[in-house]
């Protein structure tokens, strides 16, 4: 059977005699074409939106379960409230000027008025629906636990947006630099694609990655760690003395404010040796307490002390997941079209995206 006669001459001025309308040996020379150059073609794709998508959506899971498509809209808002707020003028500004009613401040606050309707509507829905358990996820959490708060509305609100931003920035940020670093060095990108292609048992039969596949993956770990260190989410960790403090021969009155610059530390030769600026994962081979000196204080890629980033586990282990995935299907360079500018705004991203030259891995199918 074939496509007939009277489609190939009616559609003729759109598909001419291409593959979609062709018969017999001239279709099967174009399919042969066709699935040839999909196998090994390249395409050059803006990958740090779509590594986003995806981190939001696994957050929008988290939070919101069965609600997640609601999160959407949710997570749309705070990208853009995310980009106000990181913008200089409004990071390095007189507390009291955020009063005032300027174009950026009302921008501001009518995001974040959008963000607390949405994310209330959805809470109340949940409230409402006595009896039916959608399934545990991170706001029935919340919302139990928000009865006893003097503001329970804002305690409901606040939380699922330092969550969002917690779980949904970090991870983002992570594994998009980790692309960048792994189309740089394509030395690490081979291994790392071993070891995935081995735990998760071959090129065209690669298991998807459960937790247990991921926890054994070695050298993409020590990726990620090296990728953390390289490119922290944060450029600082703040911190402010709620009553006076001694740290040994220093007092530190009550309001006084300490900046650590992560970057820094993470650069510090005296910390990390004479490769500090090198992409070196095998400095990771033996885990972080043995990677540097005073690992407690030079490493802190999601904070240190009590106050480290909550969601850490969760941005590591989807990292992980999220280049396992890539590596098993794809092989990847930078594009001659990227530029490297790290940009220190809430977290630290590139400023113009990551354009990367994507092929797919031979015998995957």
């Amino acid at each position: 059977m074939g496509k007939p006669t009277f489609q190939q001459k009616g559609q003729e001025p759109l598909f001419g005699a291409g593959v979609l309308k062709a018969n017999g040996a001239c279709w099967a020379r174009q399919r042969k074409a066709a699935v040839d150059g999909a196998k090994g073609g390249i395409a050059a794709v803006d990958v740090d939106a779509d590594i986003r998508s995806f981190s939001f959506d696994v957050i929008s899971r988290a939070c919101f379960g069965n609600d997640h498509s609601t999160g959407k809209e949710i997570f749309l808002r705070l990208r853009a409230l995310s980009g106000l707020m990181s913008d200089p003028s409004v990071m390095f500004t007189v507390p009291s000027l955020r009063f005032l009613p300027t174009e950026k401040n009302r921008r501001i606050w009518r995001l974040t008025q959008e963000i607390r309707s949405l994310i209330l509507e959805i809470a109340r829905g949940r409230r409402a629906a006595t009896g039916i358990s959608p399934g545990p996820d991170f706001l029935r959490s919340i919302i139990d636990n928000s009865g006893d708060q003097p503001r329970p509305d804002d305690f409901v609100v606040d939380n699922c947006k330092n969550i969002y931003f917690a779980g949904q920035e970090t991870t983002a940020v992570t594994a998009t630099w980790c692309l960048m670093l792994l189309a740089a060095h394509p030395e690490w990108q081979d291994r790392a694609r071993a070891e995935v292609l081995d735990v998760c048992g071959g090129a065209a039969g690669a298991a998807a990655p459960d937790f247990d596949m991921v926890s054994r993956m070695k050298t993409v770990s020590m990726v990620v760690l090296e990728t953390l260190r390289l490119f922290p989410p944060s450029s600082f960790v703040v911190r402010e003395t709620l009553r006076d403090v001694r740290l040994g021969q220093l007092l530190a009155p009550k309001g006084t404010y300490f900046f650590v610059p992560v970057s820094t530390m993470h650069h510090d030769p005296a910390a990390w040796g004479p490769t500090v600026r090198r992409f070196n994962p095998n400095r990771f081979q033996n885990g972080v307490a043995v990677a540097c000196k005073h690992p407690q204080a030079a490493f802190m890629p999601f904070g240190l002390g009590a106050r480290t980033c909550l969601g850490q586990n969760l941005a590591i282990v989807e990292a992980k997941t999220l280049l396992a995935v890539i590596l098993a299907r794809f092989a990847f360079a930078l594009s001659p079209d990227y530029r490297h500018s790290p940009a220190f705004r809430l977290i630290i991203e590139p400023e113009f995206g990551l354009r990367l030259l994507i092929r797919r891995v031979d015998g995957f199918t």
